[in-house]
């Protein structure tokens, strides 16, 4: 399936209007607004001229880059530090109805928790700080005299601080040599606390001696005096009057917040939006009397906004088309029905498909399905799944829980057709085959399922090809259609040798192979000569391009061979997913009871749907990305991204 066709929509209005235009367009939800700054210097801002807007295009050779007299950055902080007080869900707000406010009254109250949350930020601050100051204190409350004793000696100095356990050793073997008096303090992580008092005559040869012994100061600030128990007691007294002022203050904002609450949630939603308005603007180009919008809209949308903004505003609204337009490349707007959009999630995980490319999106979920579920396919465990995502889609992500919903109904059909029924194949009879019995035929089943997705691929990566108008690829790529046919070939010549099953002559066979690979290798020049183009090698040294041409080709048919038999792990896992639960059960058995029996089934289910269900989920991914998506999907495009309120 095609992506929407995406239209460069080009808008002119009275400056004005300019807000009011940009909020309905983002409520919308469906115009990527972009720098219209950036299309006029490049000349493809465009939009017809005649008698009615003459002025708007005389108006042109007078535009400039909008410039906000907002700083939005600061006023955005403003109102998460008042909402992270205020403790509101924004984001659940949206949408509802919440009821009309008088917006000076609001305003105020808004001003004054502005004020408030300054102020308990200032308090926090304060008491980080006498936290710290009680902590530094703490270090000394062994010290039974005033601080400002040390302060004002007049023969001595003084010096706290900490010596680690090594140095403190040292310390104690050398203290005779020391002209000081040191005394020990307390204990902790770092070190040894000491207080160390020296004549003041002796300063130069104590720090020598410090130095030497990695001596860690502690500088005390002087506007506290008193012992330090005194000191710890009066920052605790300060800091339990911040607390006291904190809780007060935080009263406050519970009152206005209690009384007006859905007001102050319209009144942040409406100030939030405006900032988001104000941001989108600096896209936006203006001239004295006009401003100049531009936007990607879908094809299917375009029609109702034209009609809507022209009812409201004055304005001059342009479509183009800009598929032709070299250096604009359009975003991709993905156009999936309910059942396979949750799969975009995955799909967009490897790339976004770029806007030429066939949306892979459908094909891939209904592959990604079978892989998962031809690997773990059981009724039971598929219904918890279904349970599971259903619960998941309503709680947290509804189209991750969707896509679990669908990989567990996949696996409800494969259990019916392997007759597993939460691990037990005596419930249920099978459908179609029970794989850990038949062995060889379900390991032949995954290759031949392998190479059916595979040709099928090799399919969508040809038309891939000829929409983008590749013709060296389309015609002689390895992904191309002399891939296909090498692809083919290899196919026609392994099912003769292996299995005697002759679809042509195995020295024509060969023949054709080698064709193909020297079609490959010279891909370029052929290409070139069909297009007519001189420069055969496009400027690349010709010796370069066949050394990288020989071993592409060695690539290709090593790929060839390992992306076919990857496809056996399909079988390996429906296999695996028998024998792990009769592991469960054998160990059920050997307990010898039916409650440990009944337990090893309950212990048994979980694990497998918990690990094993994560390794297929990974697995079938490793096989769409690396052996399915390699054939025919680029994913280098740029996702449409819609401008939209915050809230």
């Amino acid at each position: 399936m095609k992506s929407e066709k995406m239209l460069m929509m080009n808008i002119i209005g009275n400056i004005s209007d300019m807000d009011n235009v940009i909020s309905d367009i983002v409520e919308k939800n469906y115009v990527q607004i972009v720098d219209s700054n950036d299309l006029i210097s490049h000349s493809e801002f465009l939009f017809p001229i005649n008698d009615e807007n003459v002025n708007m295009a005389v108006d042109f050779n007078y535009i400039r880059k909008y410039k906000s007299d907002i700083n939005t950055r600061e006023e955005e902080n403003k109102l998460n530090k008042i909402n992270d007080y205020l403790e509101f869900d924004l984001a659940k707000s949206k949408g509802k109805s919440l009821k009309s406010y008088n917006k000076n009254e609001i305003q105020g109250f808004y001003e004054i928790i502005l004020e408030n949350t300054d102020k308990l930020q200032e308090i926090d601050n304060k008491i980080s700080e006498k936290n710290e100051l009680v902590n530094l204190y703490s270090k000394f409350k062994n010290l039974n005299i005033k601080i400002e004793d040390l302060y004002n000696m007049n023969n001595f100095k003084y010096r706290f601080g900490i010596f680690g356990k090594d140095d403190r050793i040292k310390l104690k073997k050398n203290y005779e040599n020391i002209f000081a008096a040191i005394f020990h303090l307390s204990s902790m992580e770092e070190g040894e606390v000491y207080l160390i008092l020296y004549p003041t005559d002796m300063e130069v040869d104590i720090n020598r001696t410090l130095r030497s012994l990695n001596f860690q100061e502690i500088f005390l600030p002087k506007e506290y005096l008193g012992t330090p128990v005194e000191i710890i007691e009066k920052l605790k007294n300060e800091k339990s009057d911040l607390i006291s002022k904190k809780k007060n203050i935080l009263k406050e904002i519970e009152k206005i917040k209690e009384k007006y609450s859905n007001e102050l949630k319209s009144f942040l939603i409406e100030k939030y939006n405006k900032l988001n308005i104000e941001n989108i603007k600096n896209n936006i180009a203006i001239s004295d009397h006009y401003f100049y919008l531009a936007g990607w809209v879908g094809k299917t949308d375009s029609e109702e906004l034209e009609k809507e903004l022209k009812k409201k505003y004055k304005i001059l609204i342009q479509f183009n088309d800009m598929d032709d337009h070299e250096g604009i490349t359009p975003p991709t707007k993905l156009k999936n029905n309910v059942f396979f959009k949750p799969f975009e999630l995955l799909v967009k995980m490897y790339g976004t498909p770029n806007y030429e490319e066939l949306d892979p999106t459908p094909f891939f979920a209904i592959t990604y399905m079978i892989l998962f579920g031809a690997m773990f396919g059981d009724v039971g465990q598929g219904l918890i799944f279904v349970l599971g995502g259903f619960l998941l889609s309503k709680i947290k992500n509804k189209d991750f829980g969707g896509l679990i919903v669908r990989l567990g109904f996949s696996s409800v059909i494969f259990g019916f057709l392997y007759g597993s029924f939460f691990g037990l194949e005596t419930v249920i009879p099978a459908l179609l085959i029970r794989p850990y019995e038949n062995i060889n035929t379900i390991l032949v089943m995954a290759i031949v399922m392998g190479i059916m997705l595979l040709i099928m691929s090799y399919g969508l990566g040809i038309y891939n090809l000829r929409r983008e108008n590749n013709l060296e690829e389309l015609y002689f790529g390895e992904k191309g259609i002399t891939g296909f046919i090498l692809y083919l070939l290899i196919l026609s010549l392994a099912l003769n040798l292996a299995l005697s099953f002759k679809i042509m002559p195995i020295q024509l066979n060969g023949v054709l192979i080698g064709l193909c690979l020297l079609l490959m290798v010279f891909k370029r020049p052929l290409a070139n000569k069909l297009q007519k183009n001189e420069n055969l090698y496009n400027g690349e040294p010709v010796s370069g391009y066949y050394i990288e041409g020989s071993f592409s080709i060695i690539e290709t048919l090593l790929s060839i061979f390992s992306g076919t038999v990857s496809f056996i792990r399909v079988g390996a896992f429906a296999i695996n997913h028998v024998g792990l639960f009769l592991a469960f059960t054998t160990i059920g058995n050997m307990i010898g009871t039916k409650t440990g029996n009944i337990a090893m089934i309950i212990v048994g289910n979980i694990l497998i749907m918990g690990l094993e269900g994560l390794i297929v989920f990974i697995q079938s991914l490793r096989l769409e990305y690396y052996e399915m998506f390699s054939k025919y999907y680029k994913g280098d495009g740029i996702d449409f991204i819609p401008s939209k309120n915050k809230f």
